[in-house]
């Protein structure tokens, strides 16, 4: 927040960590979005979702790190806020 406000002369940060696992939990939701915890070293998994990158899901099942582009939100469900990675690329 303390970057903010964002838009096109103030993009939000995107940042980079490298070979991170799912917690063994990753799944499709609605039509091809992926939800996971990822992490490189328990207990310290992140909430996450990746829109459109459902073809990622053999590789998170198989236990192959990937390497995850994202940007830090806050996601507000059933009345509570947590923090949420928004994945922009995997590789």
């Amino acid at each position: 927040k303390q970057f903010a406000p964002f838009g096109p002369g103030n993009m939000a940060p995107v940042f980079l960590s490298k070979t991170l696992l799912d917690d063994g939990n990753a799944r499709l939701v609605k039509d091809n979005h992926l939800k996971m915890k990822l992490g490189n070293q328990s207990p310290y998994f992140f909430d996450a979702i990746a829109f459109n990158m459902g073809q990622f899901l053999p590789k998170l099942q198989l236990r192959i790190p990937i390497d995850v582009c994202y940007t830090l939100e806050e996601n507000h469900w059933n009345g509570r806020i947590t923090l949420q990675w928004m994945v922009k690329d995997i590789k």
